[in-house]
């Protein structure tokens, strides 16, 4: 009786430890890496990196702007006065669903944050909600960069 607990417990151990990795990654897409400002969890709206890249997060910016299930935040990276890519933030959407609607974030390379801001952008069909707010976000980033140019 005492070994078939023991094989129950170590089951379920081995079962936890395995699921753990899974489970906290489920529902969440992670950014690589992290600014420090992303960590501490006070991001500040816009800030120019030492090559003279304008970083645009549009945390704070868009706290109003929800996907599927939560904010979809991203970073606008602007170098020489043209988005030179957008990176999504961490979120709680599907990672399935979330992938699918990312694909809109290269719909800006290459436009300045004017143009990029008039920009139709069609909504990717399955990932409705989060590609809409990922436009969103994308959208406000880029009127706040025109408004507010550093460089």
């Amino acid at each position: 009786m005492k070994n078939k607990f023991y094989i129950i417990l170590s089951a379920a151990m081995i079962g936890l430890c395995c699921c753990l990795p899974v489970c906290s990654y489920a529902g969440t897409v992670k950014s690589a890496g992290g600014s420090a400002a992303e960590k501490s969890g006070s991001a500040q709206i816009m800030r120019v990196e030492k090559d003279g890249t304008v970083i645009v997060n549009t945390t704070s910016l868009c706290k109003d702007v929800i996907g599927f299930q939560a904010q979809t935040p991203v970073e606008i990276y602007i170098k020489g006065g043209k988005v030179s890519g957008i990176k999504a933030l961490q979120n709680s959407e599907t990672p399935q669903f979330f992938e699918q609607a990312a694909a809109v974030l290269g719909s800006w390379t290459g436009l300045t944050p004017a143009k990029g801001y008039s920009k139709k952008v069609d909504a990717v069909s399955g990932a409705t909600y989060s590609s809409t707010a990922l436009i969103e976000n994308v959208r406000r980033g880029l009127k706040y960069a025109s408004e507010n140019k550093k460089n």
